[in-house]
Order: C-alpha cells, then structure tokens, then sequence
C-alpha cells in the first residue's frame, strides 16, 4: 500500500501502524456504489468519523474521506483487492455536495 507522503508499506507495516490509532466513537460508510465490468469490481464510498482520532500525531478530527477501492475477481470466485486509495475530502467539495 501507499501511505500518505507516498511511502511505500507491506501489509503487516499498514496493520501494526493502525494499532496506533484509536477512534473514540465510530465511522460510518456513506454513499456506497459499486461499479462491476467482468471480473473487475470498483468499490465507491465516503468515510465520515464521529469523534476525535488520536493517531502518532496526536488528536485530529478528521473530516470525510473519499474511498475507492479496486476488486478483482479470481477464476475459483473469490474477490481480492488490488489498489484502494483513501482521499481526505477538501471542505469546499464538502459544503458542494461533491465528496
């Protein structure tokens, strides 16, 4: 995976660097699409978290976050993520409508 700054991680840094942030109430999946051609599936949604985050950077609150996430699907059926990008969304595009 990618990382915020472009930094490169494995999947074993991405799942111990989330240890590290805890949300004190929840998060919330909004606007969920899905678009499907063959065995490729896009996932489309919007991450809203209710409450303050604390993360190795100390406490945030973070706005919504635009999430698409790229599912491929193999020959026995099973789906297998191939990229996932999570966007923070800008708070124009927000009081838009458009994030």
């Amino acid at each position: 995976m990618i990382a915020p700054g472009g930094v490169i991680e494995s999947r074993e840094q991405v799942i111990s660097g989330l240890r590290v942030f805890t949300a004190v109430d929840s998060i919330s999946v909004e606007n969920e699409r899905v678009v499907r051609s063959g065995a490729t599936a896009i996932v489309l949604n919007r991450l809203v978290t209710h409450g303050i985050v604390r993360g190795p950077v100390g406490e945030m609150v973070l706005g919504p976050i635009s999430v698409m996430t790229v599912f491929h699907q193999e020959s026995d059926e099973r789906w297998s993520v191939v990229s996932r990008a999570l966007t923070p969304c800008d708070p124009a595009a927000v009081a838009r409508g458009i994030c």
